[in-house]
C-alpha cells in the first residue's frame, strides 16, 4: 500500500555529505588571496544560506574584515568567480551518501512514489553530484538554486 504519491528531499547535508569538498573549493580560493583557511566546522556553520554568503562570512572570518566592508568589496566578485572555478573542480570528489540513503531511495520507488530534488545548489553543481552518486535516475524532477526565480524556503520549489 503506498502512503505518499510524491517525495522530496533536499540535497545537501539530507541525501549527500557535500561540506567537505565546499570546504576544499573555499580554502583553494582564499589560498589564492593569500588568506588563511578555515576549517570544516566553520564551513558547516556557514553553509545553508548560499554560496556568496559563504564566501563572505569565510573572507570576513580569514581576512578579520567587518561582513558589511566584505559584502562592499570589489574583491568578491573575483572570489566567486574563482570559488566556482574551484568547486566545479572538487564537486562530487569528496561527497558521500549518507548512510541507507541509496536503499530508501530504491525501496520508495519500488513502492510507486515519485521523489524530486529540490536544492539552493546551481543545477550544474546538483548534476555532477547526483550523477557521482548514481542518483540521477532514481529522481522525476529536480528543481536546482538556478531552475526558478526564487530558492528556498520560498515555495515555488515545492509548486513546481
Amino acid at each position: 500500500m503506498k502512503h505518499f504519491d510524491l517525495i522530496m528531499f533536499d540535497l545537501d547535508g539530507t541525501l549527500v555529505e557535500t561540506a567537505p569538498e565546499i570546504m576544499d573549493a573555499v580554502n583553494d580560493t582564499l589560498g589564492c588571496f593569500d588568506l588563511g583557511l578555515v576549517t570544516q566546522q566553520q564551513v558547516n556553520d556557514w553553509i545553508g544560506h548560499g554560496t556568496l554568503e559563504l564566501l563572505i562570512q569565510a573572507l570576513a572570518f580569514s581576512s578579520q574584515t567587518p561582513v558589511a566592508e566584505v559584502r562592499a568589496s570589489a574583491q568578491l566578485h573575483s572570489m566567486t568567480a574563482r570559488y566556482n572555478g574551484f568547486y566545479e573542480q572538487r564537486c562530487g570528489s569528496r561527497s558521500r551518501l549518507y548512510p541507507q540513503v541509496l536503499d530508501t531511495l530504491v525501496a520508495l520507488r519500488a513502492l510507486g512514489v515519485k521523489l524530486a530534488v529540490v536544492t539552493n545548489k546551481e543545477g550544474r553543481y546538483t548534476q555532477v553530484v547526483l550523477d557521482a552518486h548514481r542518483l540521477a535516475p532514481l529522481f522525476d524532477r529536480v528543481i536546482s538554486g538556478d531552475t526558478l526565480p526564487t530558492k528556498k524556503p520560498d515555495p515555488a520549489g515545492i509548486a513546481a
